[in-house]
């Protein structure tokens, strides 16, 4: 068995090796080629068919193997309808991905038929219809829930992958580093040979098309590419995760396809964040900010790599090695037990928000940028009913958490009707007493060292009063019973006072970054621009903190840079400069007309307002007077300037 998996992926090697060079002739022959322009690294005119050269490879491959082998692997779409419905689907995502290559389509369109395709796999008897509880043993049937899950899935990763095909080689490798994860588990774990060896096909196609797609690259995936790889992993992995029940059977697909997952997460979120940044006191409308979760920005991980200083390669090469510790976590997590599962668990999450972070999106430091101080002022949050509605929140919270984790000691109840009177109760029980000890007195921002007294007072109080109905109702406390009131009482008391608290924690925490340094402007809003920030922000020794962009292009106006608001043009300096806070600006461009220049140096000498320039451009000079003066930005390594950074064609969906 291991020598077949082993020829079939030799086959999709040669196949793919054979293939793409025909693929390459054929798409400069009909004119699919992607050519350069300002913002595109590639000189010359590419290809981007690398998804049908990927196709046929592989089902050239597995015609050849299944015609030869096909008795000796236990397919899981081994039924007429199965089988048909699957190919039937690839074929589209294969034609919709073309047809933009080419033509280029519409982002609703391109939604609706991958929707078209994920309802053909769903109808074709391949789905997610019962996934492992997470928090219990057995199955849990998704009924309706079927086909949703199942569409979700399918469209996710597809787009997930499209989202990360921004560099040469890079989705083709991830993807090949998905596909031998998914084989490995489907070969250990689940004995499944038939998905092991399509895995292992598709792998082994994508080796042989990295020869050609890796940094320069002669061929590009494209959309056709980028979509059949996702639908093949989707599916590959969807038929997968319904053989597991172990708690950790949901999670292994998403740890197989960890990368792309993680890009389209940190995508949408930081894109409904954004519009919680400080925004010069202008704000959005909800259509406008529901519009920009789908527009295409330079904020993924490998344009955040790029920015970062790592060469086109070097981040390629860190993304597969992050690509592949996940997909080592994917099968770990298969193969132990509930405790290794845990720990594996704990050092990916951990290894994650700790790469999350050295990327530095501004949109995840909500918390100290001081963007949710001001809704500490809005009148709700002093009224007491609704401070009371939000702590019965809490109390019903910890009550569940509680049992849950006390759940086979003895817990609380012994049906269903038991649990949700005593949660009635609890909550009603809990919340009279808070009034009671007068918690909704204060004012949540002024709390104190008093309010945290009341607090535990209260809560202890409350958890007292409730054991003693039990024993007044001959209810026997036990020892599980015990805990869950212990429990019930750390996790309570926790919420309560981190919610009384935590005005003056995110008060804190967002003067502490900000603390003696000047705030600054900086002129344009290219790669050096970008550089010059990175640079503000990583570099506590200069003593800046970058208020926002001016930039000449007026299409620029109104967007935002990493989350700094672009004012508009250097006409808008005067204005800024009513804000006595702007203590100088900084130059980060060398693409200055000459009449902008002098009107720059009129207003910084008339203001008094110092210049900072962001090296190589130290030329700029103003006239010195005892408050302004040239400060080019000196002792700090700039980031390296690049050509320009491969862009999303506009718009993308996810």
């Amino acid at each position: 068995m291991i020598e077949i998996l082993f020829v079939a992926f030799v086959v999709a090697l040669a196949a793919a090796l054979g293939m793409t060079p025909l693929v390459i002739k054929l798409a400069h022959r009909i004119g699919a080629v992607d050519h350069p322009n300002e913002r595109k690294v590639h000189t010359h005119p590419v290809p981007r068919l690398g998804g049908v050269a990927v196709y046929i490879a592989v089902f050239l491959t597995i015609a050849v193997v299944f015609l030869l082998h096909g008795n000796e692997f236990a397919s899981p779409w081994k039924t007429p309808l199965q089988g048909f419905g699957l190919a039937l689907a690839s074929l589209m995502i294969l034609a919709v991905g073309t047809w933009d290559d080419i033509k280029q389509l519409g982002p609703g369109k391109k939604f609706l038929l991958q929707v078209l395709v994920s309802t053909v796999v769903y109808a074709s008897g391949v789905r997610i219809s019962i996934i492992s509880q997470p928090l219990g043993e057995g199955m849990l049937d998704l009924a309706w829930l079927s086909y949703p899950a199942t569409v979700l899935w399918i469209v996710g990763i597809m787009n997930a992958l499209n989202l990360i095909d921004g560099l040469d080689g890079l989705a083709s490798g991830v993807a090949m580093v998905a596909s031998v994860t998914i084989a490995a588990i489907s070969f250990v774990k689940f004995h499944d040979a038939g998905t092991a060896v399509i895995a292992l096909i598709l792998a082994g196609s994508l080796l042989g098309f990295l020869r050609f797609n890796f940094n320069p690259a002669r061929i590009f995936l494209g959309d056709s590419g980028s979509l059949f790889l996702g639908f093949m992993l989707a599916v590959l992995s969807m038929i997968g995760s319904t053989k597991g029940s172990t708690a950790f059977a949901v999670i292994i697909p998403a740890l197989s396809l960890g990368l792309p997952i993680l890009d389209t997460t940190l995508s949408i979120a930081r894109r409904i964040l954004r519009p919680m940044i400080k925004r010069d006191g202008k704000g959005e409308s909800a259509m406008r900010r529901l519009r920009s979760i789908f527009l295409p920005d330079r904020d993924h991980i490998h344009h955040r790599l790029l920015a970062l200083g790592l060469s086109h390669r070097e981040a390629v090469v860190l993304l597969y090695f992050v690509s592949s510790a996940l997909g080592c976590s994917a099968f770990g997590l298969s193969v132990t037990d509930n405790i290794g599962g845990v720990l594996i668990l704990a050092v990916a999450g951990i290894a994650i928000m700790a790469g999350v972070h050295r990327l530095r999106y501004r949109e995840f430091a909500i918390l100290r940028t001081g963007a949710l101080l001001p809704i500490y002022r809005h009148p709700l949050l002093q009224n007491s009913i609704f401070l009371g509605t939000i702590d019965a929140g809490f109390a019903v919270v910890a009550l569940l958490v509680a049992s849950a984790l006390g759940r086979g000691t003895g817990g609380l109840g012994s049906g269903p009707l038991d649990f949700r009177v005593l949660l009635i109760g609890a909550s009603v029980l809990q919340m009279t007493v808070f009034v009671a000890s007068g918690l909704y007195r204060g004012v949540l921002r002024h709390a104190g060292v008093e309010e945290a007294v009341r607090i535990m007072k209260a809560v202890a109080i409350s958890l007292f009063i409730g054991a003693g109905l039990f024993l007044l109702f001959g209810v026997r406390i036990t020892d599980g019973m015990g805990r869950v009131f212990v429990l019930d009482f750390y996790f309570l008391l926790t919420l309560l006072v981190v919610s009384r608290f935590s005005f003056a924690l995110l008060n804190r925490l967002a003067r502490e970054p900000y603390e003696g340094k000047d705030p600054v402007v900086i002129y344009g809003t290219g790669d050096m621009a970008e550089a010059a920030l990175r640079t503000m922000l990583a570099s506590p020794g200069l003593n800046l903190r970058p208020l926002g962009f001016l930039d000449d292009n007026p299409q620029m106006e109104g967007k935002t840079i990493h989350g700094y608001r672009v004012f508009g043009g250097h006409w808008k300096l005067e204005g800024l400069l009513r804000n006595p806070a702007i203590a100088a600006l900084v130059i980060a461009t060398d693409d200055m007309l000459p009449e902008v220049k002098r009107r720059l140096q009129r207003v910084c000498r008339e203001n008094r307002l110092p210049v900072k320039v962001f090296a190589p451009f130290a030329d700029f000079t103003i006239q010195a007077t005892p408050k302004t003066h040239t400060m080019p930005i000196q002792n700090v390594p700039a980031m390296p300037h690049r050509a320009g950074v491969p862009v999303e064609k506009s718009p993308r969906m996810f």
